[in-house]
């Protein structure tokens, strides 16, 4: 196991078992991440706040916990297709803040390793979207609605895909970004 310093053995906190994606498309979501930032005071930024990543499932807990549910999912096959859609920015929270990131297909295969992942915690300790509602995506940033405006992503955007990726364990900050990796499984 990596060592942890943000995570105490007995304190709850937020992890999620996630997907990364390996190589240019990790760099390439954290450029464009970047791009959208770029001069704006941003809570959800990747590579500085999160890694790129797709949520398959969210959950609080203490690292003993989480590392029992990552023990759980030994066996549970994550391979499976990820097609990245459009890139789109969320309705407006209630902070006035939005979201942007890639909408992602969901399929027969990710559904069903999803439902077999929330079996391995809690019920009581999941949080978000589940089952049926799950909405798979790739969260880029969380901005102020204003800071949207006149954003142009479109040659950034173009060349992303996730062919490839390792499943993993990580630690979760505030707005769930994935902070780092605690297991991986490649």
């Amino acid at each position: 196991m990596t060592e942890i310093l943000t995570c105490s053995r007995t304190a709850e906190q937020r992890f999620s078992l996630v997907i990364v994606p390996k190589g240019e498309t990790f760099s390439k979501l954290i450029e464009l991440s970047q791009h959208i930032c770029q001069r704006k005071q941003a809570e959800y930024k990747l590579g500085e706040i999160s890694l790129p990543h797709m949520t398959l499932v969210q959950f609080k807990g203490t690292l003993a916990q989480a590392q029992e549910a990552w023990k759980k999912a030994a066996n549970i096959p994550v391979n499976f297709e990820v097609k990245l859609r459009e890139f789109y920015i969320s309705n407006v929270l209630e902070n006035g803040k939005c979201y942007s990131g890639f909408r992602v297909e969901r399929n027969k295969k990710m559904q069903i390793c999803h439902n077999q992942l929330l079996e391995c915690v809690p019920k009581n300790m999941v949080n978000g979207a589940v089952e049926d509602s799950y909405f798979p995506q790739v969260t880029t940033a969380l901005l102020e609605q204003k800071d949207y405006n006149n954003l142009d992503v479109t040659k950034l955007t173009s060349a992303i895909n996730m062919e490839e990726y390792y499943f993993a364990l990580g630690a979760s900050g505030e707005h769930w970004q994935f902070k780092e990796v605690i297991e991986k499984r490649i």
